[in-house]
């Protein structure tokens, strides 16, 4: 798992919601396995909703400029720095993967843990708190046997992960509906 050097852009759930993305409400959380590499990106927020930034992206790790076209990058709206990754998590008592998606907040939480511990190998629970844009929190942290036993890390790797395409549309079910394990996964300390 490999971090970027970008300083970010200018700006009681147990699954984690249905579907392939992970959503939290005021009070949720969600326990799981971060899996695979992390897909960074900006975006803008429009005031309806957010648009990927054709200007701003993320090559070798670094924050650059491409000089594309970018209408909301014109008007002087700054792109905000996203992330995306697979969290594996227990729905319903299988284990399966969905895609983690947030801000620089929240990354450099995981980037901070990183330091510490193996995240594909450690559980790990973040938490929201508050439901405005202006008061929503994220906390992360390693809960206690946080660690995985050997069986466990088998069993995770055999969890196909989602695709972290960042196509504006993507199915709710996605291409990975059916890559829910139903191995023995009892070891999982979540």
């Amino acid at each position: 798992m490999k971090f970027s050097n970008t300083g970010g852009g200018s700006g009681p759930s147990t699954g984690g919601g249905s579907g392939m993305f992970v959503s939290l409400k005021d009070g949720d959380s969600v326990t799981g396995i971060l899996r695979g590499e992390f897909k960074e990106y900006f975006k803008h927020w429009t005031g309806a909703g957010s648009t990927l930034c054709r200007n701003v992206v993320i090559k070798d790790h670094k924050t650059v400029e491409t000089g594309a076209k970018c209408q909301y990058c014109e008007d002087g709206l700054k792109p905000a720095f996203k992330f995306r990754c697979n969290l594996v998590t227990k729905e319903n008592g299988v284990m399966v993967a969905k895609i983690f998606e947030q801000g620089r907040v929240v990354y450099e939480q995981f980037r901070g843990l990183s330091d510490d511990c193996d995240l594909q190998t450690t559980t790990i629970k973040v938490k929201r708190t508050g439901a405005g844009k202006s008061d929503t929190r994220y906390t992360v942290n390693t809960p206690p046997n946080a660690s995985l036993s050997e069986d466990a890390i088998k069993n995770l790797k055999k969890i196909k992960l989602r695709s972290l395409d960042l196509k504006e549309e993507m199915d709710d079910e996605g291409p990975l509906a059916e890559t829910k394990v139903e191995e023995d996964n009892e070891d999982v300390p979540f």
